[in-house]
């Protein structure tokens, strides 16, 4: 059994209606969502068609960072309704679906990545449960690609995302990549709009 997250998936889909990349992304969630035998919403409040599709306990509202701006990480109450949720089911596979590819699915990801190792929540800050310095230990250990969480469908803007492969450079820094690149599964799709 997979537990399916789905992170923003309607985020900013106003701009994208016509947008056949779109449409097939929202027609590959549907299609998850159908078969999902845990499916849980990370939602910004936004994503009408979908917060009619989930069970009301699955729903979990993102926190929103300073500005205002959206994130894909959980506030502490919410984490505490993941963890009921998801209790026991820690170890099975994990697929982030949503938007955007790199950016609130690489947030919400990350969060889980850390709270599956170290057993804390972890709001996104810099922090001494997790800092630039243990991103860096963990891909350069290929932590991320070892874990069971993976990008699932994924919409990408047209933000350029850096995903660093894996180098066989005398001077490696990274064996397996970059987060963003060892998070790429193979049933990683990524729909890129244009």
């Amino acid at each position: 059994m997979a537990i399916d997250f789905f992170v923003h998936p309607e985020f900013k889909k106003e701009l994208f209606l016509n947008n056949e990349n779109y449409k097939a992304y929202e027609r590959g969630l549907i299609s998850i969502l159908e078969a999902s035998e845990l499916p849980i919403l990370i939602t910004n409040g936004q994503d009408n068609q979908y917060l009619k599709k989930f069970p009301e306990k699955n729903i979990l509202y993102s926190m929103r960072k300073s500005h205002e701006s959206l994130s894909g990480e959980l506030d502490k109450n919410a984490w505490e309704s993941l963890s009921n949720i998801t209790k026991g089911k820690e170890k099975q596979e994990i697929k982030v679906h949503g938007a955007f590819f790199g950016e609130c699915t690489e947030g919400f990801a990350l969060q889980l990545f850390v709270y599956l190792t170290t057993g804390k929540y972890w709001d996104g800050s810099q922090n001494r449960i997790f800092n630039e310095n243990l991103l860096k230990y963990h891909e350069a250990n290929g932590d991320f690609l070892r874990s069971n969480i993976k990008y699932g469908t994924v919409l990408k803007n047209g933000k350029i995302i850096e995903i660093i492969k894996p180098t066989i450079a005398p001077f490696r820094v990274r064996d397996s990549g970059n987060l963003t690149h060892q998070l790429i599964g193979y049933g990683t799709v990524v729909h890129p709009l244009h």
